[in-house]
């Protein structure tokens, strides 16, 4: 038997667990599970959020001990959660969290049910036109599918569009900019249509989006070296056109071999999601804008990630492990052995590079495509290629992972050139 009275909004559970509406008492301890669980650097930023950016939620609480054993909020979306042109009124499930200590007890599906049943007493699903989840991770697979079972599907930009229109899409992207590459919008579904529609997405190869998500990048790359070159007469129109040439050249290379070593399994079917961050205007988009256009150091290889067709795909099972990893590997390997003859190019034949700027933007591209591809594998809050290769087989990942910092060290250390500057090609004087 509960502990707790049974005031409005509580729901007790046969397992000592009881649900109720999330309160400012709940939050400290919240944003120390959050710190706990999530993964780095995620996990300071969404205990933030948890603090100073919610609306209303529920919490999990232990019965005999008072602990919090999860917790699921909700973000305002400015102004007032409505959206478009059209106003359409959309509530934002944005955060969810569940303490270890009560691992494989259902509680994070509990959490979602008792927003979408009506028993939180402030919130109401059929007062709201959509329903959607801000951060899910597809990745870290326990998230994606927890939504699943409360009637969440994936929300695509093509979709987002089609129901809130253009400008709500970028209303969306601005006002809950994702915390990290890698995170998606989920939407309610509200009848088995629906549900089958929003599950086609899953499936969808996603070649055109795939090939338009380096806009943005190159956008954004191009708008530090105008700034860096306005003092010496301007960058060069033909280092831009390089930038972007290189940049298609590299996506479209990378979804070939996304499927060169898949094409014949009817069980491996790659499919590409872009990555929004880079629309966000505020901290949260701090690496498309901050690194890219101040710092001149784009990540590349963050315009959108490769996944496996199909819905209900747990990415910890074997299976999928090997699956993903065999579809980024070509990449990997590529993104290497480009990085290392760049190298070799500025050891041996700088007058080639200096004379060659596409080769010189290529390069430099391989680099930027490698911090993605092969260093970001210790965290796995980034989806990288990296994280792909180390779920799947450790060693392997260490060996490319020790490769990469063989050539980065080399490639800093040994030409006489530094590296990084790309300033004498990209401006005119």
């Amino acid at each position: 038997m509960s502990s707790f009275p049974l005031l409005e909004g509580r729901v007790p559970g046969e397992d000592g667990i009881t649900l109720m509406p999330f309160t400012s008492k709940h939050k400290w301890q919240a944003a120390l599970m959050t710190v706990k669980e999530y993964p780095f650097p995620e996990n300071f930023m969404a205990a933030l959020s948890v603090y100073f950016d919610n609306d209303f939620g529920v919490s999990a609480v232990d019965d005999a001990t008072g602990d919090l054993a999860g917790y699921y909020i909700a973000k305002a979306i400015f102004p007032c959660n409505t959206v478009g042109l059209s106003r359409k009124k959309v509530a934002n499930l944005a955060q969810i969290c569940t303490s270890s200590n009560y691992q494989k007890r259902g509680i994070a599906t509990r959490l979602g049910k008792y927003m979408m049943d009506g028993s939180h007493p402030d919130f109401n699903p059929e007062d709201f036109d959509e329903v959607i989840v801000q951060d899910t991770d597809a990745f870290n697979s326990p998230s994606w599918m927890f939504s699943d079972r409360c009637g969440f599907r994936y929300f695509p930009t093509v979709d987002i569009i089609k129901r809130l229109g253009l400008l709500g899409y970028i209303q969306l992207c601005l006002t809950t900019a994702h915390v990290l590459p890698g995170q998606f919008l989920k939407r309610y579904v509200k009848s088995e249509d629906e549900a089958a529609e929003a599950d086609k997405y899953e499936e969808q190869k996603g070649a055109v989006i795939c090939f338009i998500s380096g806009l943005l990048p190159c956008t954004y790359w191009a708008v530090h070296y105008w700034i860096q070159c306005a003092p010496y007469g301007g960058v060069d129109g033909l280092f831009v056109a390089y930038l972007f040439a290189v940049m298609y050249m590299m996506l479209v290379i990378r979804w070939l071999l996304a499927h060169s070593l898949v094409y014949k399994s009817d069980s491996i079917r790659p499919v590409f999601r872009e990555y929004d961050f880079w629309w966000g205007i505020s901290v949260t988009g701090c690496l498309g804008h901050v690194t890219t256009i101040i710092a001149g150091f784009p990540l590349l290889g963050y315009t959108g990630g490769f996944y496996l067709g199909g819905k209900g795909i747990n990415y910890m099972k074997e299976e999928n492990k090997r699956g993903i990893a065999l579809v980024y590997l070509p990449i990997i390997l590529l993104t290497l052995a480009l990085f290392l003859a760049h190298t070799l190019l500025r050891i041996f034949l700088p007058a080639f590079l200096q004379n060659n700027a596409f080769v010189e933007v290529l390069g430099y591209a391989s680099f930027y495509f490698s911090v993605t591809d092969l260093a970001m594998g210790l965290t796995e809050a980034f989806p990288s290629p990296a994280v792909c290769v180390r779920r799947w087989n450790v060693w392997l990942f260490a060996a490319l992972w020790l490769a990469w910092l063989g050539v980065t060290l080399t490639t800093f250390l040994v030409p006489d050139e530094p590296f990084l500057y790309l300033y004498p090609t990209a401006c005119k004087a």
